[in-house]
């Protein structure tokens, strides 16, 4: 063999599976297509966005919190959990926040498993079903993606968001960390992850998230923030129908 070739192959398949490992694995990473994290702008909006839900009774607690604040944000839910909580769920899309899709059932590797993103659809459906809604927006659990993945959202016409500002709340620090963590990495433009549920777990601990929430809100009103949807934020509609 070419000593040429005998040195390029390693490279080029460290070069190739770096660049697969990178797409599926970081949230911002767009590898594999186009999704949506943050957007430029130079005004000082942000949107709030929650994961796993609906889960109570942390999900009616941060609905109670927005509402005393006037402030509509998205919840990216699973389907398993809008079957436990339909009520909840119909709530959200009641008091005109957004819902987006989330998976079934937030499993690791369904998104390298399932070529056709049936897992999708089928959370579309029970979506619709309860809450009479459609969602658009698409976030893949853990920030995981592949390009067959992207492709058959794109072929439904629905868009991937993923974020720019994460407290690593799964883990529940306590919510001053949430908090901080939360504000300091804050800028115009930020998508904010927070977490309602923990994947299907039913009444996950989120007490933590539901109390740092109020300083959230608090400390960047106070620096001039304003607070909207995903849909809003990115300019896009929230539902395909």
């Amino acid at each position: 063999m070419n000593p040429t070739l005998t040195y390029a192959i390693p490279i080029v398949l460290v070069l190739l599976f770096g660049t697969l490992a990178y797409g599926f694995y970081a949230p911002r990473a767009e590898a594999f297509g186009k999704l949506y994290f943050a957007t430029k702008t130079p005004d000082k909006v942000v949107a709030l966005t929650f994961d796993d839900g609906p889960n109570e009774p942390y999900t009616s607690q941060i609905l109670d919190i927005l509402q005393q604040h006037d402030i509509k944000a998205t919840f990216f839910v699973t389907g398993k959990n809008v079957v436990y909580y339909p009520e909840t769920t119909r709530r959200i899309v009641a008091e005109r926040h957004v819902i987006g899709n989330h998976s079934w059932d937030h499993k690791v590797l369904q998104p390298i498993m399932d070529v056709q993103n049936l897992d999708m659809a089928r959370t579309q459906g029970i979506i619709e079903k309860v809450a009479g809604v459609e969602p658009h927006l698409f976030r893949p659990p853990f920030g995981h993606k592949t390009p067959w993945q992207i492709e058959q959202l794109k072929k439904h016409g629905m868009v991937m968001v993923t974020w720019s500002v994460s407290a690593g709340n799964p883990g529940q620090p306590v919510p001053s960390i949430i908090a901080q963590r939360i504000v300091s990495h804050t800028k115009p433009g930020s998508i904010i992850l927070l977490h309602d549920g923990n994947e299907t777990s039913h009444g996950a601990d989120r007490n933590n998230t539901v109390a740092a929430l109020p300083l959230i809100i608090e400390i960047l009103t106070r620096e001039g923030y304003t607070f909207v949807t995903v849909p809003e934020l990115l300019k896009v509609e929230p539902y395909l129908h």
